[in-house]
């Protein structure tokens, strides 16, 4: 995002990790949820969650869906992780 000087909203941080989910890179998705947002400031929204737990599924790592499910149910619905 920050090569391409696009918008650095949770929308366009949405829209990059649904193209990682369409283009079969389900295993990047970890490293912009954890550093890229950090470093954008972006905060994710409930949508930015289902895509990370659908990524996570698709690379063969239920578990840790689950457990990304559950700290958003602990939490109300939305964290701010």
């Amino acid at each position: 995002m920050p090569q391409l000087d696009c918008q650095r909203t949770v929308y366009s941080f949405n829209v990059l990790l649904k193209s990682c989910i369409r283009s079969e890179r389900d295993d990047e998705i970890g490293l912009l949820f954890r550093e890229l947002r950090e470093k954008l400031s972006i905060v994710p929204n409930l949508t930015s969650y289902n895509l990370a737990m659908k990524a996570l599924c698709k690379a063969g790592f239920v578990y840790s869906a689950v457990l990304l499910m559950d700290k958003i149910e602990k939490h109300g619905g939305l964290i701010h992780c």
